[in-house]
């Protein structure tokens, strides 16, 4: 019987955990969350290489995001912010049944003749929230 005591003093003296203050946490955290992806934007960017030859940025690059070249203006040539105008379009090749088309560039910075360089050409800004929706459609 002395057992039966000991047992139900302890039992008396547990701590309940309070799960309502964890899930007021986490309803916290998912608005904060909900309010942060409305205010911060992403940016979708294209990475390539590129070459300059008479004057001119030589890019290589997928047929699809040809067309977000065409409507930006904005580039990063190692690192230097340049602004660049669509001068023509080359020689097609047909890669892993992809098409992939050379596309001229005129930069508006002095570059080296025959200067090899990464090139970065932002476009698509957009909200996060906007983003994950996308996601889910």
């Amino acid at each position: 019987m002395n057992d039966y005591y000991l047992n139900y003093d302890k039992l008396k003296r547990l701590t309940i955990k309070k799960f309502s203050k964890i899930v007021y946490m986490m309803i916290f955290l998912l608005i904060l969350l909900i309010i942060l992806a409305c205010h911060f934007s992403i940016e979708r960017k294209i990475v390539t290489y590129g070459i300059i030859e008479n004057d001119l940025l030589v890019i290589e690059i997928n047929e699809k995001l040809s067309d977000k070249i065409k409507n930006n203006n904005k580039l990063f040539f190692n690192n230097k912010e340049m602004n660049y105008k669509v001068m023509g379009f080359g020689k097609y090749q047909i890669l892993n049944n992809e098409i992939v088309e050379d596309i001229e560039l005129r930069v508006d910075h002095y570059v080296y003749q025959n200067e090899v360089g990464k090139v970065t050409i932002p476009y698509e800004k957009q909200k996060i929230i906007k983003y994950i929706y996308e996601l889910f459609k």
